[in-house]
């Protein structure tokens, strides 16, 4: 690939101080002592985004040479340094130069040595920045400065004599690394999942195929291939196996095993490999290996049996994804299993992965018909093993069917300026006391409650309380010393269920009562909800397990027992609850309330993902809540205005400030000089326990991390409690290092010590000139994540989290708590631009949208 020029210049020792950015003069290297006795060198700044991350097979800078001395060669250097701007003169240099390469050439005296080209080999340079993950590569040429004879001029791209061909380039060879594992690791023949060591498949073919899918970010333009390792029983010398033939991304590899051994356990992994050729030599990248997958042989087994069933149809072929969703989440259906031989005693059955049921007869029984409620929406898997009367096992039988989502709810009151139900025409709501709409919300708009007198209701009920149903809402909490309802369905005497915040207990509740007030049980949240923050929370009564279950943030809480649930038919209240005492409605909620929802079935954990993020039906994707958004550009004094419109404004101190950029894409920044100690705060109210996202633009100060006589650990964002952070995102590099590596890490105390969850990138090279960086914490799935220049670090899966500590500190940008002390430092030096937080987690398409610059480089070739 060929890079595009962003910028070039040169500086000259008589004119110390003037900027000669993108000029149309001649850029000199060495020592010129035939005009006026000056030193010149020349800089050259390429768009390389393109290939951060990757692994660079070498690189090409090509410069036109017009003017020598005479046609004796003389040496001319290559260097890497940072990033270049209009400020760049003699006086102001870029740091960082490092020695690269030299030509020795001599072209453009006459015609004995015409003008012509210069070819350096840029591969040290353009590998180093792309392990750095820098959006851009700068070059700089030098000569000798005191031979005259050295001295050389080369053409400005912006010379009206400047053809394609005489601009400077850049020519680039990458290949992608392989970063994760391969997809569909599994056995096609017999066509079986992958399985856990609790429950391995058992097959009866002694002679399996093995399969997976190698990936690569080049697609059609990679070599692939999956190689396996398989494991006999508990042995640790593997079995290798490969394909013989390559394919590109995204197609299944195969190989058949040798003979295998009735009776014996194996196990199997697979990675990808990645074949290419480069100057005539063929080399091999190798990706992480994927998890082991289980199976046993047993030649004597009975034959695999087959099931069928007319609410959920097989899918064709190996996965369901060209397979039609039928049923439903949550809706029962029967499924015939026919174990192909008359002596068949025992039938085991698992949905997917989990033990269902083992059924031991007395008698031989050739079929069985069982009843499955599936869980999740569309890809799953019952499998069925039979067992003869002599204990023989027969090979597990995959059936894999595709289920539809669950039922919408009765109720889905999104409560954009109307209370009209967008789950049907029924159910529409009615304000009253005082409540109002008001924006902005979790989503769009919400609607506001006094704490005194303020609801809405319906005209009727909405769930049947006598059977399973479930009730979400988004809450922002407007006080912590009062009652506040958020759901509640009217009965004769008292509300038959109660969603709201405790004063007494200083918690989330979800409760039932009796029929005549007089008794209740209660699911309690473990930690005190936060004032002026987003929380989603989920109430759900479960009528075949007899429980009720409280969620806050996709969490499970509480899960109580209540055996007696009665008939609630009077209206469902948002924002009041008719008390049990008086019977009269009481217990007013004060704050925000959005999305609120209700359904007629229990909502499963498998779902609890869409309901916390906010899944986009019509994209799949998240929908997180812009709290709060620094541009820099809309600054007064030592503040920044907040441009999401909720007014958390950004207050600079101790010495930080607000200035313009180099860069002109990045506009105004907060400045940060390394002769201040400064920072910034924001009263930004973000529920620690839910998903959120941080996000910016960082440019560290070179010369700061060039100092290897102490360690390195600017911090980005940070969320200070009373001695730790509740979470942090930061640059370290180690005493003595010049490489370091970005992290982000939450913490589940607010302890020195305490417990901590960390994902940390891969060493980079100090980026010298502006990275985005993103973290990302997503309460459903209890993960964290970090991103680098629009790229995950680490797994897919981020790093597991058992839980935050709630802080009820500031956010705080370039300073932290000292996890080692408690004391203030951490501090970073450089800039910060396009700070954003958000309620909510961002999908990886928009985390790479923002990780865009706004003013893209202007291709001048």
């Amino acid at each position: 690939m060929n890079s595009t020029l962003t910028g070039w210049t040169t500086i000259w020792s008589n004119l110390s101080g003037t900027s000669f950015w993108k000029t149309s003069h001649a850029l000199g290297v060495g020592y010129d002592a035939y005009v006026d006795n000056k030193q010149a060198k020349s800089l050259f700044q390429f768009d390389t985004r393109s290939v951060a991350g990757k692994n660079i097979l070498g690189a090409t800078f090509t410069a036109y040479e017009i003017w020598s001395a005479n046609c004796e060669k003389r040496d001319v250097n290559l260097y890497r340094t940072n990033a270049i701007s209009s400020s760049t003169t003699w006086n102001k240099p870029p740091t960082g130069w490092s020695y690269v390469t030299k030509v020795s050439a001599a072209k453009g005296h006459s015609s004995s040595c015409p003008d012509g080209d210069v070819e350096f080999n840029a591969t040290a340079a353009v590998a180093y920045t792309a392990k750095a993950k820098s959006t851009t590569t700068t070059l700089g040429l030098t000569a000798s400065s005191t031979d005259p004879i050295a001295w050389k001029q080369f053409m400005s791209p912006a010379d009206d004599r400047a053809t394609k061909e005489r601009k400077p380039r850049l020519s680039i060879t990458y290949v992608s690394p392989l970063t994760a594992a391969p997809s569909a690791v599994k056995l096609s023949e017999p066509n079986i999942a992958c399985s856990a060591s609790t429950s391995p498949a058992l097959i009866r073919d002694n002679t399996p195929r093995v399969t997976a899918t190698p990936t690569s970010a080049d697609g059609s333009n990679a070599s692939l291939r999956p190689n396996f390792e398989l494991y006999a029983g508990s042995s640790t010398t593997p079995t290798n196996l490969s394909p013989d033939t390559w394919t590109v991304s995204g197609h299944p590899g195969s190989d058949p095993t040798p003979t295998l051994t009735s009776g014996t356990t194996y196990k199997f992994r697979a990675r990808s490999q990645y074949r290419y050729t480069y100057n005539g030599t063929t080399s091999y990248l190798y990706g992480p290996w994927s998890g082991y997958c289980y199976f046993k042989v047993d030649t004597t087994a009975p034959p695999k049996p087959t099931v069928t069933s007319s609410e959920y149809p097989q899918c064709a072929g190996i996965t369901c994804d060209a397979s039609p969703e039928t049923g439903s989440v949550g809706q029962t259906g029967t499924f015939k299993i026919t174990a192909g031989a008359s002596d068949v005693r025992r039938y085991d059955i698992w949905l997917n992965g989990v033990l269902l049921e083992t059924k031991t007869f007395t008698a031989n029984t050739p079929t069985y018909e069982i009843k499955v409620t599936p869980t999740k929406r569309l890809s799953n898997v019952l499998r069925v093993q039979t067992f003869d009367l002599a204990g023989n096992v027969s090979e597990g039988a995959d059936y894999l069917f595709k289920v539809a989502k669950a039922s919408n709810p009765v109720a889905q009151w999104k409560l954009d300026a109307t209370g009209f139900n967008a789950a049907g025409s029924n159910h529409a709501l009615t304000l009253g006391g005082g409540a109002a709409w008001t924006t902005p919300a979790r989503l769009d708009g919400g609607l506001r409650f006094n704490g005194t007198g303020a609801y809405a209701a319906t005209s009727g009920p909405v769930v049947d309380t006598t059977g399973s149903f479930s009730v979400s809402a988004w809450t922002r909490l407007g006080s912590r010393t009062q009652i506040s309802t958020v759901a509640s369905q009217s009965g004769a005497q008292v509300g038959a269920f109660q969603l709201y915040y405790s004063s007494s207990y200083d918690r989330w509740v979800f409760n039932r009562y009796s029929s005549d007030g007089t008794s209740l049980v209660r699911a309690i949240s473990t930690r005190p909800g936060v004032v002026g923050a987003w929380t989603h929370l989920l109430a759900v009564y479960d009528r075949n397990t007899q429980q009720i279950r409280l969620y806050v943030n996709g969490r499970l809480e509480a899960t109580t027992a209540y055996t007696t649930p009665w008939a609630a038919t009077g209206a469902f209240e948002i924002g009041r609850m008719k008390s049990p005492s008086s019977g009269t409605m009481g217990s007013y909620f004060k704050g925000d309330l959005d999305h609120v929802q209700a359904w007629n079935r229990v909502v499963f954990p498998d779902e609890l993902w869409v309901q916390t993020n906010m899944e986009n039906p019509d994209t799949g994707h998240p929908q997180a809540a812009l709290l709060a958004h620094w541009t820099m550009d809309n600054t007064s004094g030592t503040t920044a205005a907040d441009e999401s419109g909720r007014g958390h404004t950004l207050q600079s101190l101790s010495g930080a400030a607000f200035t313009a950029a180099d860069d002109p894409a990045h506009g105004n920044v907060l400045d940060l000089p390394s002769t201040q100690r400064g920072y910034a705060t924001a009263p930004v109210p973000l529920d620690d326990s839910g998903s959120f996202t941080v996000a910016g633009w960082v440019n560290l100060d070179p010369t700061v991390l060039e100092n290897t006589a102490g360690a390195h650990s600017p911090t980005v964002f940070a969320h200070p409690g009373a001695q730790r952070n509740a979470f942090r995102l930061w640059y370290r590099q180690e005493v003595g290092e010049v490489v370091g590596d970005w992290n982000f890490g939450v913490y589940e105390t607010d302890v020195l010590q305490g417990p901590a969850a960390t994902v940390t990138s891969e060493q980079v090279n100090p980026p010298g000139n502006w990275i985005h960086v993103v973290g990302v914490y997503d309460s459903a799935n209890q993960s964290a994540k970090l991103y680098l220049a629009g790229q995950r670090e680490g797994a897919e899966e981020g790093v597991f989290v058992d839980s935050i500590f709630q802080s009820d500190h500031p956010l705080m940008v370039a300073q932290a708590r000292r996890h080692d002390t408690s004391d203030w430092g951490n501090r970073l030096y450089g800039q910060l631009d396009d700070m954003r937080v958000y309620a909510g987690v961002l999908s990886d398409a928009e985390i790479k949208q923002l990780a865009t610059v706004d003013e893209p480089p202007v291709d001048i070739g």
